[in-house]
């Protein structure tokens, strides 16, 4: 259900013929949504084609912080080609989608002493910057790496431009996410232009080493869990008991083990008071398998990969049941 003040927002929209600006994370706060899975973003999109609003650029795969445009969709025209073609939707994960790409780096003159860039090289603790004239001019890259290496060959120079690279990997704004990356590991860090032709920002291996940690997280906690419900499960039913509970439209599939199962299908042979009590865990049953069909649903959110990651209250959830099965272990040792 959209929150009050969005409605108010699609009625000014209506009514006055407005262009609303809104941060893209802020649109899927009236929607009562904190990140751009799937169902979320199917929810916002039928909204908004019902109220018969569009969303330039598109919020699915734009920045999370950019800013998107809320309009009135255009009236129907002599030439209804272009109205009635589906839009496009990119399957293609895109550097502007981090936030580091949207972040102007602070940057240097090439005329400016050798001494202003180690001082805010070290204040930021950076590893380099980008040597510019201005946001859309870029005359190279001034990194440690570049002074040290400058150093060794006795330069004496005082200013940037001595000791600064020209080789500067430039990236535009839609570049497909992990076309980027080889680069970025092979440059270590390369400069992203936007739209507008200006640097939008700088990515780092730092900075990719941080999403992919915040992005693998998941991945790794699900692992556990699944792990730990196979463990509990483990010699506890015949071969013929557990075939039951595996789906009926999965009938064909070859099941030997406890790991050949689904998540779902671990959930229906718990879920069941006989077998519940043949597991012999004295922990309420009705509780246990409703955090697992939230840790089902966080997982299936997971498997639908968007850099964006899942939201906080899902890592959290993700966190505490790991711990809670740690702690069950124990118990159960």
């Amino acid at each position: 259900m959209v929150k009050p003040e969005f409605e108010e927002i699609i009625k000014e929209i209506k009514e006055e013929n407005k262009v609303v600006v809104l941060l893209t994370k802020q649109l899927l706060w009236y929607f009562h949504c904190e990140r751009r899975s799937k169902y979320n973003n199917i929810i916002i999109k039928n909204y908004l084609k019902r109220h018969k609003i569009e969303v330039v650029p598109d919020f699915a795969t734009t920045y999370l912080w950019g800013n998107v445009e809320l309009k009135q969709a255009e009236k129907v025209r002599i030439n209804k080609k272009k109205q009635d073609a589906e839009i496009d939707y990119d399957p293609i994960n895109r550097i502007k989608l981090l936030p580091s790409a949207n972040k102007p780096p602070i940057s240097i003159n090439r005329d400016a002493e050798l001494s202003e860039a180690i001082t805010l090289m070290m204040l930021h603790d950076y590893s380099q910057l980008p040597v510019m004239s201005d946001t859309r001019k870029v005359d190279g890259i001034i990194t440690w790496k570049t002074i040290g290496q400058c150093l060794t060959q006795n330069s004496s120079g005082k200013f940037v431009r001595d000791y600064m690279s020209k080789d500067v990997e430039i990236l535009d704004y839609e570049a497909p996410l992990f076309d980027a990356i080889k680069k970025i590991i092979s440059k270590e860090t390369i400069l992203v232009r936007n739209d507008k032709m200006e640097i939008s920002g700088i990515v780092t291996t730092t900075d990719i080493s941080e999403q992919f940690l915040m992005l693998t997280e998941p991945f790794l906690i699900l692992e556990e869990i699944e792990n730990h419900i196979r463990k509990i499960l483990d010699g506890k039913f015949t071969l013929a008991e557990i075939k039951n509970y595996v789906k009926a439209t999965d009938e064909n599939k070859e099941i030997h083990l406890i790991s050949d199962l689904t998540f779902g299908e671990y959930i229906r042979i718990m879920e069941n008071a006989e077998n519940w009590d043949r597991l012999n865990i004295l922990i309420d049953r009705k509780t246990f398998i409703a955090r697992l069909n939230e840790v089902r649903r966080i997982r299936n959110d997971v498997m639908h990969f968007h850099p964006d990651g899942i939201s906080d209250n899902d890592k959290s959830t993700l966190r505490e049941t790991s711990k809670f099965f740690l702690r069950l272990s124990e118990i159960l040792k």
